[in-house]
């Protein structure tokens, strides 16, 4: 499992009570695909990601296309092509981090044309949340480093100890801090 892959929010169906959070993750079979030619090794990765998300998005939905949250992801070493090009390959298992805020007492956020084509609308609040607490983020429910790092404010804010992971006591904060 990856880094970021753990931090894809503890923030999930609330289950038990309206303050209990979990994470629930489905990753389908393992996809392997190589991307096109490119100069540089580090181009070559880039389209090898590409391709792999886009054949995640093709087979899985919209929701399985992060390659960060791939468990098991990789780019296998890259290789020069006859006419010098490089060319690599990436493979893993997609995976969905199935979140949902499920609770009366918290709005419902929607993603919507201006948003990641990856946009959680748990992802979505929980960024709006940090965003209102003074920590940067971009708000488009994407999960990613920017993301992370905002939540490690305002877990510093609210003393919480700086993990970059939602878990219980990080989202009784958000729900508490929340400002509608």
């Amino acid at each position: 499992m990856s880094y970021l892959s753990r931090i894809v929010f503890v923030v999930a169906a609330m289950i038990a009570t309206s303050t209990s959070m979990s994470m629930a993750q489905e990753c389908k079979p393992e996809i392997r695909a190589t991307g096109s030619a490119s100069l540089s090794e580090a181009g070559a990765k880039k389209n090898a990601i590409t391709a792999w998300r886009r054949e995640a998005i093709a087979r899985f939905g919209e929701f399985h296309g992060d390659f960060a949250s791939a468990k098991n992801g990789v780019t296998a070493p890259c290789a020069r092509t006859l006419v010098g090009l490089w060319r690599c390959e990436a493979k893993g298992a997609p995976c969905l981090v199935q979140a949902s805020i499920g609770s009366d007492d918290l709005p419902s956020i929607r993603c919507n044309s201006d948003d990641s084509k990856n946009c959680d609308p748990t992802v979505k609040w929980v960024q709006t949340v940090v965003a209102q607490n003074g920590c940067r983020t971009t708000v488009d429910g994407a999960i990613g480093e920017n993301t992370r790092n905002a939540i490690k404010c305002f877990q510093k804010k609210k003393s919480l100890g700086e993990t970059g992971e939602v878990d219980d006591k990080t989202g009784a904060a958000l729900k508490a801090a929340y400002k509608p």
